[in-house]
């Protein structure tokens, strides 16, 4: 149970929560005893999971679990472990703003992605041939944060077009034509596919 305000790897009474997709894939949740077992601590945990459910299949099996904690920090991920870790207060702000969503795939894409392709030099070429990077997030942190970044961005592009604003739309098609196209063999056999329903068992 990493957390960023202690060393402490290990937790007593941990909840986990085993959340199944119709396509078969299955990633668990582990629930902090400090994160109260109540219907709002339940609420979020649906919430994530929702979100889950919107990733790209090959996310959301290769993702092993997921980590919530109660209190306010900012999300994080580890790529070995393929798992990433979220606070309940961070989720309900993310919620209010309309942005889980967002936040959960970025996390993924860390958690998932980054070994092995934001190091591989087809990404690595794409970059440098576009030239441009989709948020000043990314252009600050390249080699750490450009492919959760253009990743998201380049997932609603290709499987959900018309989702962005047309003008949006049109910038990330202008700025990252060859991650575009990185991305899109990334995520080939996934787009078009209708997100799974959601089955959480505790």
């Amino acid at each position: 149970m990493p957390d960023k305000r202690t060393d402490l790897l290990v937790l007593q009474d941990v909840r986990v929560t085993e959340v199944r997709f119709a396509d078969g894939a299955r990633v668990e949740m582990w629930i902090s005893p400090a994160a109260s077992n109540d219907g709002a601590t339940t609420a979020l945990v649906d919430a994530v999971a929702q979100a889950v459910a919107q990733l790209p299949a090959r996310m959301r099996e290769t993702l092993s679990h997921i980590v919530i904690h109660a209190g306010e920090e900012t999300s994080f991920a580890e790529d070995q472990g393929r798992f990433f870790v979220l606070y309940t207060g961070t989720i309900a702000r993310r919620i209010a703003a309309g942005d889980l969503q967002e936040t959960v795939f970025h996390e993924a894409v860390h958690a998932t992605l980054d070994v092995p392709f934001a190091s591989d030099s087809a990404w690595r070429a794409a970059q440098a041939q576009d030239g441009a990077f989709i948020t000043r997030y990314a252009e600050r942190w390249p080699q750490r944060e450009d492919l959760a970044e253009s990743a998201l961005f380049g997932w609603t592009v290709l499987a959900q077009p018309g989702r962005l604003p047309a003008d949006i739309e049109r910038q990330v098609r202008l700025l990252m034509p060859a991650r575009l196209k990185v991305l899109e063999a990334i995520y080939a056999g996934d787009i078009d596919i209708v997100p799974p329903a959601v089955r959480p068992e505790c």
